[in-house]
């Protein structure tokens, strides 16, 4: 595979995710507590966006950095550089987290689906708050222009559906 095609998978699975889970998060937000077809639907796709994140980091690894640490470290701080002037990989650090955070969430609501929806709101607010400010910044870093203002555009949409299930009828 070509790097140019290497780097299009890293970059749709990456799209992708992130679209599964800006829909995961407008389907279910403020409904913790509900049920119903519109909450497992969320689900879904908060677990298929976390599938699809799973592939793109095997992706980033194994096609562009070849399994290695030092090279996704040196990618990082080169990309770094390049958009805000400061040669610093130590975002691929906050991956390491946001992969395993995601991980154990999403095996919290794939197994303890009851206990998942009864937690206390302080773990979701800084669970969804970590993901997206990792998304921001991943995209801030490693998108092309048009890429941040989509992505801006899907946290707009997210935080428009929030508001408007919070109003009253």
């Amino acid at each position: 595979m070509t790097e140019d095609a290497a780097d299009q998978v890293v970059r749709w699975t990456a799209r992708m995710a992130l679209l599964l889970y800006a829909a995961a998060l407008a389907s279910r937000f403020p409904r913790r507590g509900a049920g119903g077809p519109r909450l497992r639907a969320a689900d879904i796709c908060y677990l298929a966006g976390l599938a699809v994140y799973l592939v793109h980091v095997a992706c980033a690894f194994g096609l562009l950095h070849g399994w290695s640490h030092d090279a996704a470290y040196e990618h990082t701080a080169r990309r770094t550089a390049e958009t805000i002037g400061w040669s610093w990989g130590g975002g691929l650090w906050f991956n390491y987290l946001l992969t395993a955070a995601w991980m154990l969430d999403g095996l919290w609501l794939a197994l303890r689906p009851e206990s998942y929806r009864s937690r206390d709101l302080r773990i979701d607010v800084a669970m969804h708050g970590f993901l997206l400010f990792m998304a921001v910044n991943a995209t801030v870093v490693f998108g092309p222009p048009l890429t941040r203002w989509i992505a801006l555009g899907i946290l707009a949409a997210v935080s428009f559906c929030r508001r408007r299930k919070r109003a009253p009828a």
